[in-house]
């Protein structure tokens, strides 16, 4: 399906054109049932993968895409996770393997939000010293983000709705995890406006975590917490 869509087909087809002479990286969390793929003929035999430190497999779903697209395409992975630093690692070993094109899907949501990170900054200056071309999700966490202006709803809490008398809710399931983060638009290691992050159930009020770490002047502008939902029942958050 992604092959008509993109219309790498009609490349193929119209330019005979399949990727041979390309070498692509992909970074992702890892190739953990890579053999089975190559073994329905879904994987070529000659992937060649630099780490799989993490496991998962959803470096081998993007693999499995990408051949689709451009079969004569020499394939390379590496893991990103778990941080930054690993992240990094990946992309300069793939450059070092010679790749043309890099791919990842990965995010760090302790990465910062207004501004280039390590990861955005490393990987500007990979680009800037080698001719190559670098594809990253940018929808990952769509439905799962929220962007506003801070409105005082007159007690010095934020008002998520803006006057519109209504708040952010999520529905979590008994053994479920939610793991909220906020950021606001102070440079990262010069924070002094200092925010808190509660998290509440919306139908008991009851406090269910919290993170008020202390932004003085020279610290990020970054508040997470997390929730494990232990009660037997969902709850609203």
């Amino acid at each position: 399906i992604r092959d008509i869509i993109h219309q790498t087909d009609d490349v193929r087809s119209t330019y005979s054109q399949s990727g041979s002479g390309i070498k692509i990286g992909v970074i992702s969390d890892g190739v953990d049932n890579i053999a089975l793929s190559k073994s329905t003929g879904d994987l070529p035999a000659g992937v060649t993968v630099l780490s799989n430190s993490v496991g998962g497999d959803e470096g081998t779903a993007m693999l499995e895409i990408i051949h689709d697209m451009v079969p004569s395409a020499s394939l390379y992975f590496h893991t990103g996770f778990p941080n930054a630093v690993a992240f990094n690692l990946a992309v300069d070993n793939l450059i070092a393997a010679g790749v043309n094109i890099i791919v990842d899907d990965l995010g760090f949501l302790d990465q910062p939000y207004f501004e280039d990170g390590t990861i955005a900054s490393h990987v500007a200056s990979v680009l800037a010293s080698n001719n190559i071309v670098y594809v990253s999700s940018a929808g990952n966490d769509a439905e799962e983000h929220y962007q506003g202006i801070f409105n005082d709803n007159g007690s010095g809490w934020h008002d998520f709705s803006a006057g519109l008398n209504q708040v952010l809710v999520a529905s979590v399931p008994n053994g479920g995890v939610i793991t909220p983060i906020l950021q606001w638009n102070d440079s990262f290691g010069s924070s002094g406006n200092d925010y808190d992050l509660f998290l509440y159930n919306q139908t008991s009020g009851a406090l269910l975590s919290a993170s008020v770490d202390e932004q003085n002047g020279n610290d990020k502008p970054f508040e997470a917490t997390s929730f494990t939902n232990t009660s037997g029942s969902t709850v609203i958050v």
